[in-house]
């Protein structure tokens, strides 16, 4: 991941939460070029799926059991097809045979890791920020934790309150807050 310290777009409760945006660059040994979004599902099942749009290079490895895709870091990984709609563009889902499985290994030194906290109750803390959203003023929970060489930091998402009384009411998960974590000398990990 890069260096960048932002908080998420604040994602609905019970919905799919976005992981990456890459390129899949190969199917079956076929070049292709094609946007895909890695996606986490927590419903009804924890599954990591990789959904795409406009895929006309799919047509000919939709109806296989598994075919194996490639992705722009180069990583290769058999896949299913778990939803496909066909109409003037060809949408859908793949999701790998295998899983847990990780797709967007960079395999360099890391400066940061964004990480992503579900269901957390909402706190204020020393370091709260006030972000604008929607034109409205809202306070956000911080909270910085130092062990040396690490500092790990944990914000609130904006509109908690409101995802915080949707799972009261309704159950399932929303992303709640968010992190980083960071060795406090810059050095990478």
């Amino acid at each position: 991941m890069d260096n960048k310290k932002n908080i998420l777009p604040p994602y609905e409760a019970n919905r799919t939460i976005p992981l990456e945006e890459t390129w899949i660059t190969d199917i079956e040994g076929q070049s292709v070029r094609t946007p895909v979004r890695v996606m986490l599902r927590l419903l009804p099942q924890p599954k990591l799926v990789v959904e795409f749009d406009d895929f006309s290079e799919v047509t000919d490895h939709m109806f296989k059991e598994k075919c194996s895709i490639s992705v722009e870091n180069g990583r290769r990984v058999e896949m299913t097809f778990v939803r496909v709609t066909c109409a003037a563009t060809i949408h859908g889902a793949f999701s790998p045979v295998e899983q847990p499985c990780t797709i967007l290994d960079g395999g360099s030194p890391l400066q940061s890791v964004q990480f992503s906290i579900l269901n957390f109750p909402e706190f204020l803390g020393m370091q709260n920020q006030s972000i604008e959203v929607n034109g409205e003023r809202q306070l956000c929970g911080v909270a910085q934790l130092k062990a040396t060489p690490w500092s790990i930091t944990i914000t609130a998402t904006p509109n908690l309150s409101k995802k915080l009384e949707t799972l009261k009411k309704d159950g399932g998960y929303a992303l709640t807050h968010t992190g980083i974590i960071e060795r406090s000398d810059s050095g990478t990990f």
